[in-house]
């Protein structure tokens, strides 16, 4: 005869924590917090990009620009491991002097950016400070 003991303690603390949470569905927006607590060998990009809390815009962009993650190729499925995701974000909490520089070059290109286009609209005759102010009383 078996005896079945029922507790009121969780099974894990990550249930306890984030009880119908712990397991997230399919399509929903989650938090990195939610699938930190399921233990997965391989995400999907539309499970890694919630996860690291990028769009997939951005997820692409990274791509294109050769600093995404590495890819396993299943039958023409891409996923990518955890091992691989955990590499990825070394990467970018370590990044090599190349990198560095090449993120100084390109905020370095948004603030002239930036400056060009202040100019440009100070420069404009719509610009508030050269329109008259019907209701002003001076």
């Amino acid at each position: 005869m078996q005896m079945v003991v029922a507790t009121t303690q969780p099974a894990s603390l990550a249930a306890f924590l984030f009880g119908h949470l712990a397991t997230p569905t399919r399509g929903a927006y989650m938090s990195s917090d939610v699938f930190v607590t399921e233990a997965r060998a391989a995400f999907s990009i539309s499970e890694f990009c919630p996860r690291n809390r990028i769009s997939r815009k951005k997820f692409n962009k990274l791509v294109n620009d050769g600093r995404g993650p590495t890819f396993m190729d299943l039958d023409g499925t891409r996923r990518i491991s955890a091992a691989a995701e955990r590499a990825w974000q070394q990467r970018f909490e370590n990044p090599t002097e190349k990198e560095v520089e090449a993120i100084a070059r390109r905020r370095a290109r948004r603030v002239q950016h930036a400056k060009e286009a202040g100019k440009l609209s100070a420069a404009s005759p719509l610009h508030v400070s050269k329109t008259r102010h019907k209701n002003r009383t001076t």
